[in-house]
């Protein structure tokens, strides 16, 4: 029997499930997803059929040429484009595009001052084989503002007040670069999304920053790849923003928190937008260590509040002041509620793997914990309790409570897969059930909240599914909340009851984020 708060339901039919609120009842079909954002983005931007490499090179003795030659670095020999100044050369550049910047050091705010169209975006980034360093900058070394289809790469930004700002910016890729010391206090001390949608931040190196990145009212980015080390305050803030994925990063904060999720309440430049964090994606990240506390609400890998969100194939091992905390506290984590935390594996930590603090909320509870391994953790004391959770929204039937070594593969090299005969290999829950039989495209299910559509986020698919009992495999085009149904791009035949997960390996799902070896 699954208790979810006060109330209880057989099984997994969570889409019977109904939420209340003081005099407010919802059922998960009431939930309004927040749309697609509208953007303003102008149209009539000059293009060509050819793209045209532009040069930065402070070391040029005049502003501007058309005659440089990158072999000498200096103009009258050759036939490209050169400016002393970036922001100057930003104003040359047309969608498609490329701009190489020359080994140097740049100590102005980068505004650049057009943007790219779709398919054809302007290119930013070190000539080959050479650094270029953004330092002493007093305000955050990049500004995009209304700037959209941008790809800035390869650039170190160090010792400045804060990293960057994108502002009502779009469709930008941020990839490949080392952002250190940021010094100011506050959101500006890191790399800021306001208002801005669509984007990518990949595979980029983030260290002692203050926020070191933060999404604040922001949809539909994806945040990949990255390496987050050493936050004054938390690694990455998610703030009043939908739809957005987080994936396959790694967080280690020995100085703070690594991830907070909550609504706004219009703090600094921040609206006031409650109830407004929902169906955030979180999967395949490694947070392998947080501050070490006596209080469980503090320093956690992921303090986490916002609506509908999926939690899902994470690591998290050696932090000190607990795994995830569901908090609630005024105002702006207040709606807590319809989280689905499945398939993540806790691994030594201290203050609790799990943490549930819901109470006093004016929306709160309704979420399903299942599939999770916890092997090892401890409370804050350093007690045997790996969770808690005291109003009852966890089933540890439905999860993998270990006593003894589950048989990860090492953990001395950090691979924490299961080991062919480990006891925890099939012996995971679907995730949830199909509530008749039919055939097609359009899947009826009790509970759609367990999956992702893809939600328009740049190279982000839906998840590939798979029906109990069978070996064929759907990708979700769409999740239907109003209707509790799966939109597919194969035709499948179903039986009611029948369960549903995604892609697994063996008869059934494993418990844990890895899975078996042989099955990865």
């Amino acid at each position: 029997m699954l208790v979810v708060q006060n109330w209880s339901l057989t099984g997994l039919s969570l889409a019977l499930l109904l939420f209340s609120y003081g005099c407010t009842t919802i059922s998960p079909r009431d939930i309004a997803l927040p749309p697609a954002p509208k953007l303003a983005i102008p149209s009539g931007i000059l293009t060509t059929d050819e793209s045209v490499k532009i040069f930065v090179d402070g070391q040029l003795g005049q502003e501007s040429c058309s005659d440089y030659d990158p072999d000498t670095r200096s103009c009258g020999s050759g036939d490209n484009k050169a400016f002393r100044a970036l922001n100057r050369a930003s104003t040359a550049a047309r969608p498609g595009d490329e701009v190489l910047v020359r080994q140097g050091v740049i100590r102005k705010q980068f505004k650049p001052a057009t943007s790219g169209v779709e398919g054809r975006p302007i290119r930013y980034h070190p000539y080959t084989g050479e650094q270029v360093v953004f330092t002493g900058i007093q305000s955050p070394a990049w500004f995009l503002l209304d700037r959209h289809y941008l790809v800035i790469e390869g650039f170190h930004v160090e010792e400045v007040i804060g990293w960057g700002r994108l502002e009502n910016a779009h469709y930008n890729e941020i990839r490949n670069n080392i952002f250190k010391q940021a010094q100011a206090r506050g959101t500006t001390g890191g790399l800021k999304l306001t208002g801005s949608h669509y984007n990518r931040i990949e595979n980029n190196r983030f260290e002692r920053g203050n926020d070191s990145l933060v999404i604040q009212a922001s949809d539909r980015n994806l945040i990949a790849g990255n390496s987050f080390e050493w936050g004054r305050h938390s690694l990455l803030s998610l703030r009043c923003g939908n739809f957005n994925v987080i994936r396959e990063n790694t967080f280690h904060n020995e100085r703070q928190k690594s991830m907070e999720v909550y609504d706004c309440e219009a703090v600094s430049d921040a609206p006031y937008r409650l109830d407004a964090t929902k169906r955030n994606l979180i999967e395949h990240n490694r947070f392998i260590h947080a501050r070490a506390s006596g209080q469980s609400h503090r320093y956690n890998a992921i303090q986490y509040a916002g609506q509908f969100g999926i939690v899902r194939h994470n690591l998290f091992r050696d932090n000190l002041g607990g795994g995830i905390n569901l908090a609630v506290y005024a105002d702006e984590a207040l709606h807590n509620y319809g989280h689905r935390i499945y398939n993540n594996t806790f691994f030594e930590n201290r203050c609790f793997a799990l943490i549930d603090r819901g109470r006093g909320g004016v929306k709160v509870g309704g979420h399903a914990v299942l599939n999770n391994l916890l092997y090892k953790n401890r409370d804050c004391r350093g007690g045997e309790q790996q969770v808690n959770f005291p109003w009852g929204t966890i089933d540890k039937d439905l999860n993998a409570m270990a006593k003894k070594d589950p048989g990860f593969v090492s953990v001395a090299d950090g691979d924490f897969r299961l080991k062919p005969d480990s006891p925890w290999v099939d012996r995971g829950s679907f995730l949830t059930r199909i509530r008749t039989g039919g055939q097609g495209k359009t899947l009826p299910l009790e509970d759609v909240a367990f999956f992702f559509d893809g939600a328009g986020v740049p190279d982000v698919n839906g998840d590939l599914i798979q029906l109990e009992g069978e070996q064929q495999v759907a990708r979700v085009l769409k999740v239907d909340f109003s209707t509790q149904s799966l939109l597919l791009d194969t035709p499948l035949v179903w039986q009611e009851g029948q369960g549903v997960s995604l892609l697994f390996g063996g008869a059934s799902p494993d418990m844990g984020a890895y899975g078996a070896e042989t099955q990865r």
